[in-house]
């Protein structure tokens, strides 16, 4: 699926109205989706979708512990080390965003933004990788 931050509008009461952008969704492991919504928090604030090292009070985010901690709470499981739910995502999202680059290159793009969007993948792979490292 595709289920994070940005594709989520709000009340201004802070509860969510509705989620968009549904044409990945697909019956998996919900692990999956969670670790796709979590990993803006590994990256940089300023590169694509990055909330990491944001003053994340400031914009009404909660730390990723709290984000954690709900969703553990609301599905009745137990708190778990999500990060390789958060790799996987990260390395899906390469994927595809190298598949548009590569389109772009080809002459064939459909986003209006494929040629800048080669310039996203060298910071996700660098915070994948930073990840990775972390957790070994």
């Amino acid at each position: 699926g595709d289920f994070r931050l940005g594709n989520l509008i709000y009340h201004k009461n802070n509860n969510i109205m509705a989620v968009l952008d549904w044409e990945l969704s697909t019956i998996g492991d919900p692990l999956a989706d969670f670790g796709y919504m979590l990993y803006p928090f590994y990256i940089p604030f300023g590169e694509r979708h990055g909330i990491g090292g944001s003053d994340l009070k400031k914009e009404n985010i909660p730390e990723i512990d709290e984000v954690i901690e709900t969703y553990c709470s609301v599905r009745k499981i137990s708190i778990f080390d999500p990060t390789f739910y958060i790799v996987l995502s990260m390395f899906r999202t390469i994927a595809i965003l190298e598949g548009v680059y590569a389109r772009y290159i080809n002459g064939n793009e459909s986003s209006p933004n494929a040629k800048d969007i080669g310039k996203d993948v060298e910071p996700l792979a660098k915070a994948t990788f930073k990840l990775l490292q972390k957790n070994k």
